[in-house]
C-alpha cells in the first residue's frame, strides 16, 4: 500500500514540475480583398436607355487580416455606400437594397411625371491605393447624376491600422501637423498659381478667415500623402476638385 501511494505522489510530482504547454492562437487570415460589385437598373435599360437608372457599386471588402480590422475596414465602406444612395437628409438606416429599390421607385415616378425623362445613374468606383504590414489605404469615388444643372462626384480617403481596424487620424501619420499644413499650403497655392502672401479669399476660395486649412480627406500613397478637397470644400463647383500629392521627399522626418 506504501509502494502505492509513494508511486502515485511521484506521479502527481512528476505532472506539476512538467513544463506547461503554451497556449497557441491561430494568425489571423492573410491580408486580402476582394471586389464585389452591386448592380441595378429600372425603366427602359434594355431598350434604348432614354429613360434609365444605372445603379453600380464597385468596392473592395476585406477577407483577410485581424477581425478588428475586418470589421472597421467594412463598416467604414459599407457606410460610405449608404451615404450615397440615401437621398435623406437625416439618413433613413435602411440597407443598400432597399435604397437602390427606393431610388429606382423616385426615378420611375420622375418619368411618368416628367414630358421628357433624361437617364439618372450613380456610380461608386472603390480601391485598395496603398498596403504595408501595418497600414492600409482605401479610395471610394462615387458619381451621380439624378437630375439638376450638373452631376455630383465625391471622393473619401482613409488610411486603417492592421492591427487594431482603427481609421488614422492626421498626427498618426505625420509628426509635426503644423509643419505639414504648411507644406500643404505651398502646395495647394503653387498649383492655383497663387502667390504666398495673396489672399485666398479674394482668388475665390472659402477658407475660413482666408487661413488655409486642410482637406476632410487625405490618406498614405505609396509616393506619400494624397489630400483631396471634394468639389464645394473650398471653392464653387466651377473650380471643381483639388487633389495634392505631397511626396515622401517632401514630408522627410514629417512622416511616420
Amino acid at each position: 500500500m506504501r509502494y502505492l501511494i509513494a508511486c502515485s505522489l511521484s506521479l502527481l510530482f512528476l505532472a506539476a514540475c512538467a513544463p506547461e504547454k503554451e497556449a497557441t492562437t491561430a494568425p489571423p487570415p492573410a491580408l486580402d480583398f476582394e471586389t464585389r460589385r452591386f448592380d441595378r437598373q429600372g425603366g427602359s435599360c434594355p431598350d434604348d436607355g432614354t429613360d434609365c437608372m444605372r445603379i453600380s457599386l464597385a468596392y473592395p471588402e476585406a477577407t483577410g487580416g485581424t477581425m478588428a480590422f475586418r470589421t472597421h475596414f467594412n463598416a467604414f465602406v459599407q457606410q460610405f455606400l449608404v451615404s450615397v444612395l440615401d437621398v435623406e437628409p437625416e439618413g433613413s438606416g435602411h440597407s443598400i437594397d432597399t435604397l437602390a429599390s427606393q431610388l429606382l421607385a423616385d426615378y420611375a415616378r420622375y418619368v411618368a411625371e416628367s414630358d421628357m425623362g433624361l437617364p439618372w445613374s450613380l456610380e461608386v468606383k472603390g480601391e485598395i491605393l496603398y498596403r504595408t504590414e501595418q497600414r492600409v489605404s482605401v479610395r471610394l469615388n462615387s458619381y451621380s447624376y439624378m437630375g439638376g444643372a450638373h452631376p455630383n462626384a465625391f471622393t473619401t480617403l482613409a488610411t486603417f491600422d492592421l492591427t487594431t481596424g482603427n481609421e488614422l487620424a492626421l498626427p498618426d501619420l505625420v509628426r509635426d501637423t503644423v509643419a505639414f499644413r504648411q507644406l500643404a499650403e505651398a502646395a495647394f497655392r503653387a498649383d492655383k498659381g497663387l502667390e504666398p502672401a495673396q489672399s485666398l479669399g479674394d482668388a475665390g476660395y472659402f477658407f475660413p478667415g482666408d487661413q488655409f486649412v486642410l482637406p476632410a480627406n487625405f490618406a498614405l500613397h505609396p509616393e506619400g500623402i494624397l489630400l483631396y478637397y471634394n468639389a464645394y470644400e473650398v471653392g464653387p463647383y466651377v473650380m471643381g476638385p483639388t487633389s495634392l500629392l505631397l511626396s515622401r521627399e517632401k514630408l522627410g522626418d514629417l512622416l511616420r
